[in-house]
């Protein structure tokens, strides 16, 4: 072991010196430090890792003058704000230092008294303020951290919202009896004209079909569609408009179908006035049932509800009963009316005094069903990579968004040189219902929502990186897998105590999966399925749930009932009508929405050149074949200080924003090759010609539909909203910690889907052509309430076995050094977040992923808890390509055809040998 010293670091001002000067001191080993253990353990769900020396409650004493007089000093100076590092260094036989600990001074318990300074460490990492701060609400537009460091505002995205269509269904049933009457005595003369409505009652009748949260074909009460009137009955004069039973309004413009079935019976009587000559007699009498469709700028139409019937001619009685049917589907556009009533005519031959009429109704139903579909409209969003990065440079100040790398990782980075596809998050944004609907509040957000909503859809983690030499720290941002991907980092031989025990953190008897907040009411709720599916597991030993619930709304419903509310009403003489001051319910609440890029095709060439004497810099130029500066016949107007956002080039090039500086000097003809020169402050990397797409400002993107996906069991799938974010996708998602926890099941036992929220009948498949998606690589079909077989999850794919390897042994300081370098991604990449390998006193290796290690430096001794890794697969165990000849009775009879392997075979894995 080489010779280790102890050292402080801190800036001072010193007078005459403008700038703060370092000054790092190397000082007395503290009192008590032999005692401090060197801990490090996973996070349980975002799976990083964190180390520290410390015990949580150990103060050390600094008795040394040099450090006494620093420590006192820079409290006195900063108080509980004073910034100085604690350093043990490590150097070798041929001097080189290395730093093996780089924490702080927590200057918050501090004890000065004299000839001793007391206080605790803590690690200098971003990981403590970022903790403090997890769930510290945001603004995207905020220009300081919540240290006062400046800081760029988020980049917002302007989207398009075509509108999803939304599926609804109303109806009112009334089968009782009810009579009612009115005279007219006023007036009448000779007769009156008038209509009958049909009695609908509010609230709806016992008889009504009440909502069904589960089914698509949910039949709610007609007054909870909007746009419907309900008919108050009685007999009106004809004079007077009668009221519509259906207007439609902008936000229900689209396909109807209508039915109205009503039995009635109407009884017209006449009293003969004074002084008139014999008994009255109806001179016309007719009875017209009939449904009335107007539409803007057509021609009306009117279609009887049943054929008319006369009294003409008859005494002063008259009485018919009428079975009005009407079944039609319409396409009714905007201020479109629909009116149904049975209009009277009545004069006698002769005058009378009254006239009356009773109306005795046996049943009425009217239904509305219709999938409408509101005009367009725009919303402000923040692509996830970009909402994340800022909420992050604001709680942290020190990984300022503005600087690449700072935070990173292959689920929120693009593709680049490293890294073959975009990463999955970056097709993410997030907004809230008030920029849904148009009003221009720039929402807030915390990196717990943030984090956590990665975690539901990609078991997410993340990984704090820091640099002891030279202080640069990060935070890496990654699937949950990626965190279980290295190989062998140490073997452990040497071992005092071993034990294994059941890892009750991976087992689970129930699971919630899905969102946290959904619509339960409103229109086309019932076709809704980002809600929360619950899912019994077949384990039956151990009572626990795992909650996989995202934060954010993905309901495609929820997100059109908010960009309604921001489409324009207009009055009943066109008048436009503000609704910003109306409340909507999810005005407040944020929003994930799935997106797709979406830019003009081209062909680029990125080109770096050195200084030249017309321009004695490096130049970085974009080539482009069809953007035309200047405005040329069929070109794209691009001028100095237009940003230009490049995507889908497979390099480090894409999703970077370019600011147009000038045109290349040496094109001989611009028109044919049009290249322009950037801001060289934006890295390029040279390269093409390459096949990609571009456009104008940031980058551009619309919401994902069913591109990807075949769809069923919903509306219109070519309009839904975020059709992968589904819960049974979300699940699968987290199929291989799922399977972890049930390894001991066999691969035909089944997830039970126990119970849904609404929507229980949509089913997706990928389609032919498209690559699998995350969670989906076999590309199945998917229920999304159906039971899933564990062999159908990723193929039963585990990352470890539901044990605890519990270990007391010997670890070298060198071997502690490759295991905590491995834990944080700064070893070789081929251990980087492996696993170790223990000797047990059988002799026998077991491996398993570090979940905790508290080590002394002083014996050598480490106390590790590992979660065992899955055992490696076997590869004399038969695989689906042994089968490709099997009849179907061999299936039957041949007790090497075991079902656990042959059912999850697919077709194309049946190829011979």
């Amino acid at each position: 072991m080489g010779q280790i010293i102890f050292r402080l670091k801190t800036a001072i001002v010193q007078v005459g010196v403008t700038e703060p000067v370092t000054i790092m001191p190397d000082i007395a080993e503290p009192v008590r430090w032999s005692d401090v253990p060197l801990t490090g353990s996973v996070d349980e769900k975002y799976h990083g890792f964190l180390s520290s020396y410390s015990d949580g409650t150990l103060k050390l004493d600094f008795r040394c003058e040099s450090a006494h007089s620093l420590l006192s000093e820079q409290y006195y100076t900063y108080g509980t704000d004073a910034d100085v590092r604690f350093q043990v260094i490590e150097v070798d036989r041929a001097g080189t230092e290395y730093i093996d600990f780089d924490g702080k001074i927590d200057f918050e318990t501090i004890l000065i008294v004299p000839g001793k300074v007391s206080v605790s460490i803590i690690t200098n990492d971003d990981h403590t303020k970022f903790n403090s701060r997890f769930e510290s609400p945001i603004a995207l537009d905020s220009i300081l951290t919540l240290d006062n460091v400046a800081l760029s505002p988020a980049t917002a995205t302007e989207i398009p919202l075509a509108g999803q269509t939304l599926h609804e269904q109303g109806e009112f049933s009334h089968q009782k009896k009810y009579t009612e009457s009115q005279a007219f005595t006023d007036g009448v003369d000779l007769g009156i004209s008038v209509y009958v409505l049909p009695k609908m009652y509010f609230p709806a009748s016992e008889t009504v079909t009440a909502t069904i949260a589960a089914s698509p074909s949910a039949i709610q009460e007609l007054s909870n569609l909007e746009g419907v009137n309900y008919l108050y009955g009685g007999v009106t004069p004809a004079d007077i408009d009668p009221p519509s039973l259906l207007e439609v309004k902008a936000n229900t413009i689209g396909d109807y179908h209508i039915e109205i079935d009503w039995l009635f019976h109407i009884n017209v009587v006449l009293t003969k006035a004074a002084l008139t000559i014999g008994s009255p007699k109806f001179a016309v009498l007719e009875f017209v049932p009939l449904v009335i469709v107007k539409i803007p700028g057509a021609v009306d139409q009117i279609i009887p509800l049943c054929p008319p019937k006369s009294g003409s001619g008859y005494a002063n009685s008259v009485e018919h009963s009428f079975a009005g049917s009407y079944h039609a589907d319409l396409d009714l556009p905007l201020g479109a009316q629909v009116y149904t009533y049975c209009k009277i005519v009545a004069f006698a031959k002769n005058r009378i005094k009254q006239i009356e009429f009773f109306i005795e109704s046996t049943s009425l139903r009217i239904s509305i069903e219709r999938k409408t579909r509101a005009q367009a409209t725009k919303t402000k969003a923040y692509l996830m990579p970009e909402a994340i990065r800022h909420v992050i440079g604001a709680i942290t100040s020190t990984l300022n968004p503005a600087k690449t790398g700072n935070v990173y990782g292959g689920l929120i980075d693009n593709a680049h040189a490293d890294q073959a596809l975009d990463g999955y998050a970056t097709e993410y944004a997030v907004t809230t219902g008030n920029q849904l609907r148009g009003i221009d509040k720039v929402p807030s957000f915390d990196a717990k929502t943030l984090i956590d909503t990665l975690w539901s859809q990609h078991a997410a983690g993340i990984l704090f990186e820091h640099d002891v030499n030279t202080g640069a720290q990060a935070i890496r941002i990654e699937e949950g897998s990626w965190f279980y991907r290295g190989g062998e980092i140490a073997v452990i031989d040497e071992v005092f105590e071993y034990s294994e025990e059941p890892d009750l953190e991976l087992l689970y008897n129930q699971i919630e999966v899905g969102y946290e907040k959904y619509p339960d009411s409103g229109a086309g709720v019932a076709d809704e399925f980002n809600t929360v599916h619950t899912y019994q597991t077949p384990l039956i030993s151990r009572e626990n749930t795992l909650p996989i619930l995202c934060p954010l709304i993905a309901a495609g419903t929820a997100i059109e009932l908010e960009r309604r509310l921001g489409i324009k009403q207009v009055d009943a003489n066109g008048v436009p009508v503000s609704t910003t001051s109306d409340a909507g319910t999810y005005d407040d609440d944020g929003f994930i929405l799935h997106v797709i890029a979406f830019g003009r095709a081209d062909t680029f060439r990125f080109i770096v050149e050195g200084p030249t004497p017309v321009k004695p810099y490096t130049a970085h130029y974009i080539q482009f074949s069809n953007a035309i500066i200047n405005g040329s016949s069929g070109g794209v107007l691009l001028y100095y200080g237009d940003k230009v956002t490049i995507s889908g080039t497979g390099t480090p090039n894409d999703g970077k924003t370019f600011t147009i500086v000038g045109i290349h000097p040496g094109i001989a003809n611009f028109t044919v090759t049009p290249t322009y020169e950037v801001d060289a402050a934006e890295p390029i990397i040279a390269g093409g010609p390459l096949a990609g797409s571009w456009q104008a400002g940031t980058q551009a993107v619309k919401l994902r539909t069913n591109e990807r996906l075949d769809v069923s069991g919903i509306a219109d799938p070519d309009t839904a909203f975020n059709l992968e974010l589904s819960p049974s996708r979300m699940l699968r998602r987290h199929a291989a910690f799922i399977n972890s926890g049930l390894a001991y099941k066999k691969p035909i036992d089944e997830l039970r889907c126990t119970a849904y929220k609404q929507n229980g009948k949509v089913s997706s498949q990928v389609k032919p052509g498209v690559a699998p998606l995350p969670g989906d690589s076999d590309r199945q079909y998917i229920a999304e309430t159906g039971n899933i077989a564990l062999g159908s999850m990723e193929g039963f794919l585990k990352l470890f076995q539901p044990e605890l390897i519990k270990v007391k042994g010997t670890v070298t300081r060198k071997m502690r050094r490759a295991i905590f370098a491995a834990m944080k991604n700064q070893g070789p990449d081929e251990v980087n977040c492996g696993y170790l390998t223990i000797i047990n006193p059988d002799k026998s290796e077991v491996s398993g992923f570090l979940r905790s290690i508290t080590y002394k430096d002083s014996s050598e001794v480490a106390d590790i808890v590992l979660r065992k890794k899955r055992p490696a697969i076997n590869p004399n165990e038969p695989t689906c390509e042994v089968f490709y000849n099997y009849t179907l009775k061999r299936f039957e009879i041949d007790p090497t055809a075991d079902p656990n392997k042959y059912r999850f075979c697919r077709f194309r894995d049946f190829q011979p040998l």
